[in-house]
């Protein structure tokens, strides 16, 4: 390719506006992977791959990713899974958490490799430590509900945590089921499952919303209330969560006059505020 066509094409991008000088460097430092990109979106597959070759040619993590990516789905290319995982591995060979994790996608799923769980964990471990979200998620599962020679609920937990602590609402609800519960290796813990449902509740969660229900209704959280558990209760249930529906009969026949007005009080002001802003129109 012509440094007249690279430089064409980083002017044509500038003149859409929003780039900056080290974009722009950027651009220039990895010309060829710019240009597959835009022929890639504009389905030019076979000038794409030719271009990203060249990169992956130089050593580039991500001409790898995207060349498998190719591959993995059949985009311009007859599908091939086991050229896929070469080139992720070539990707993660590299250090590049987003190929060490395609790469233990591959493993996990047998797909193009020999299944591996064990050779997964050890790449999600590698992409993991590099703050990837995914592969922390993943990980957590792994040893969550894994095969069972793999399963470490406390390192489940771990990551579930780590997770949880970037805003990962499923990690969240994970989390605090593990402390409720106490696996092997887990001291049960009703005020850090409370912590890690209260988080996804306020998400937006209808299971961790009741689950912090049960929790502050069965006097396991660090606090008892009746009333705020009726108003999570209440918002599972209006986001529909079936097994609320009883719990809110329960404590609408227990709960007295006055205290059921504030707990309905509660639970508007909980819809608003924990539910209405996280609902779709899907």
């Amino acid at each position: 390719m012509s440094k007249e066509r690279i430089f064409l094409w980083v002017i044509g991008v500038v003149l859409m506006g929003g780039v900056t000088i080290i974009s722009i460097q950027a651009m220039l430092s990895k010309p060829y992977d710019g240009i597959a990109a835009v022929a890639f979106a504009a389905a030019d597959y076979d000038e794409a791959l030719a271009l990203w070759t060249v990169e992956a040619d130089q050593g580039d993590a991500n001409a790898h990713i995207q060349i498998g990516m190719m591959y993995e789905q059949g985009i311009g290319v007859l599908e091939d899974l086991a050229l896929a995982a070469k080139h992720f591995h070539f990707a993660a060979e590299l250090g590049d958490a987003v190929g060490q994790t395609r790469l233990a996608i591959m493993y996990e799923g047998g797909l193009g490799v020999k299944r591996n769980a064990r050779t997964a964990a050890d790449w999600l471990a590698l992409a993991a430590e590099q703050g990837h979200l995914e592969a922390q998620t993943r990980l957590a599962a792994i040893y969550g509900a894994g095969p069972l020679h793999m399963r470490r609920p406390d390192l489940a937990l771990l990551w579930y945590e780590t997770a949880g602590e970037r805003g990962d609402l499923k990690s969240q609800v994970n989390a605090g089921i593990i402390h409720r519960s106490g696996p092997r290796g887990v001291e049960r813990n009703p005020e850090a499952a409370a912590k890690w449902f209260r988080m996804a509740a306020e998400q937006g969660s209808s299971s961790a919303q009741y689950s912090l229900g049960l929790l502050l209704e069965n006097r396991t959280a660090p606090t008892k209330s009746n009333i705020e558990a009726y108003a999570w209760f209440r918002v599972a249930m209006a986001q529909g969560n079936s097994r609320a529906r009883g719990r809110v009969t329960a404590l609408e026949n227990r709960l007295s006059p006055e205290d059921l007005v504030v707990a309905k009080a509660m639970s508007k002001e909980f819809w608003d505020t924990f539910a209405a802003p996280f609902r779709t129109d899907d």
